[in-house]
């Protein structure tokens, strides 16, 4: 037994359907372009590191203050209350 779909309601029904994979697809963008940009920081974040590293190691003076503030601060009590 076959049931009858009137054009219209079925127009509509594809419509919304269309509408939803719109919406996915805009989604799935979003997330790809932020994937591409994380990776995009992280390189950033690696270049800057890697170029104060080296110019800490051209700096005697800025060497000697690392190694000053690494063991000031590395020796600091842990304030947290553990939560």
């Amino acid at each position: 037994m076959t049931r009858h779909v009137e054009p219209e309601d079925a127009a509509a029904r594809l419509r919304l359907m269309a509408a939803m994979h719109r919406t996915t697809a805009a989604r799935l963008d979003l997330q790809a372009a932020i994937v591409s940009a994380g990776a995009a920081l992280s390189t950033l974040a690696q270049a800057m590191a890697e170029g104060d590293a080296a110019d800490i190691a051209a700096h005697p003076d800025l060497a000697y203050l690392d190694l000053q503030m690494r063991g000031f601060y590395d020796d600091m009590p842990d304030t947290s209350d553990g939560r």
